[in-house]
C-alpha cells in the first residue's frame, strides 16, 4: 500500500487556515479585554486582585500577537 502525502499547496493552505483561525482567536480574547477588562476578568481571570491595568496590558500582547 502506497501512501499518499499531501501536495505543498494543500499543506500551505491548512497551515494558512490555522494560524488564520489562531489570530483571530487571539484578536477576540484582546479586544475582549480592551473593551471590558471587568467582564474578561469575571468569566475568565478570576483569581487574585482584579488590576484593569494588567488585564489591557495583557491584551496588547494578545493585540500584536493576533
Amino acid at each position: 500500500m502506497q501512501h499518499i502525502a499531501p501536495s505543498t499547496a494543500a499543506r500551505a493552505t491548512g497551515l494558512r487556515a490555522g494560524l488564520l483561525a489562531l489570530a483571530g482567536v487571539q484578536m477576540v480574547i484582546g479586544l475582549w479585554q480592551v473593551v471590558a477588562p471587568g467582564a474578561f476578568y469575571d468569566a475568565v481571570a478570576n483569581f487574585g486582585a482584579r488590576d484593569d491595568h494588567l488585564v489591557r496590558d495583557v491584551a496588547s500582547y494578545y493585540l500584536a500577537s493576533g
